[in-house]
């Protein structure tokens, strides 16, 4: 699947530090996008109002009573519908060329305990993760109850030069080190690129190119990938058109607020 968009920006590095002289502050993310599957067309109003359905009010009702209200007995009716998430952060995921694959249905622990848990709908991926391939560069400083950067780069790289290192670019931060105002530090620290998340998350070969006012995406994935619980499965059948309903969002440098196509569908013939 390739995707295009305008944006005037390349905004590709996410949350890089920067100092002032007397304070760490943490700059914006990076652009994003993401393709909402409806798995097995089990998502109530997704094929007429895509993925608003589940984030979303629409026409002034809540998104929890568009996918499905709790029945009298206390079940909520959406427990079966689930969604497939494939998200592309142009900064972060672009360094591995590979994309977010998320499973999105609700919790759990509703699930489990449908008269005494609310139910909440969540984007997933913990479950389907032996071990990140990066973290996060911070640490509580005690003396303010502040987040501030854990690690710096080692001598001879900026954060212009190496946005998104990786651990063995970077070393601890101790007291006896020093910093002035406008130093900047980058954000994420990555273990070898080719470290896998685990499970379902890896399924999603992707890459993003910013050119000239525009952003392409391209993803791959197979047609099945083998994880019928969380990812949508496409099939081609002979002398027939399969068609499978999807919404993209799209996101400039902000983890809520975006934009969206509205339902879109894909056609497969053999």
């Amino acid at each position: 699947m390739l995707l295009t968009w305008a944006d005037s920006t390349n905004d590709n590095v996410d949350e890089v530090w920067r100092y002032d002289g007397a304070t760490w502050t943490q700059g914006p993310i990076d652009d994003a996008v993401a393709v909402f599957w409806n798995i097995d067309e089990s998502i109530n109003g997704f094929d007429r109002s895509g993925c608003r359905v589940l984030c979303h009010a629409v026409n002034g009702q809540p998104a929890m009573s568009l996918v499905g209200p709790v029945t009298p007995t206390g079940k909520w009716s959406g427990v079966k519908q689930r969604g497939d998430i494939w998200d592309m952060s142009l900064g972060i995921s672009n360094v591995r060329g590979v994309g977010n694959d998320y499973f999105f249905g609700i919790d759990e622990a509703y699930v489990k305990n449908p008269t005494t848990i609310t139910p909440v709908i969540r984007r997933r991926h913990d479950a389907y993760t032996a071990r990140a391939p990066f973290e996060l560069n911070k640490r509580v400083d005690p003396a303010t109850g502040k987040n501030v950067p854990r690690y710096r780069l080692r001598a001879g790289l900026t954060t212009t030069t190496t946005p998104y290192p990786q651990i063995d670019q970077v070393e601890l931060i101790t007291g006896d080190m020093s910093f002035a105002a406008g130093d900047t530090i980058p954000y994420v620290v990555f273990y070898p690129l080719d470290t896998p998340w685990g499970g379902s998350r890896d399924d999603l070969v992707a890459k993003g190119v910013w050119l000239d006012g525009q952003w392409t995406v391209e993803f791959k994935r197979k047609l099945d990938t083998g994880h019928p619980a969380d990812d949508i499965k496409f099939v081609k059948k002979a002398g027939q058109t399969s068609y499978y309903v999807f919404d993209v969002a799209l996101f400039n440098r902000t983890i809520s607020q975006h934009t969206y196509s509205g339902p879109i569908s894909l056609e497969i013939k053999q």
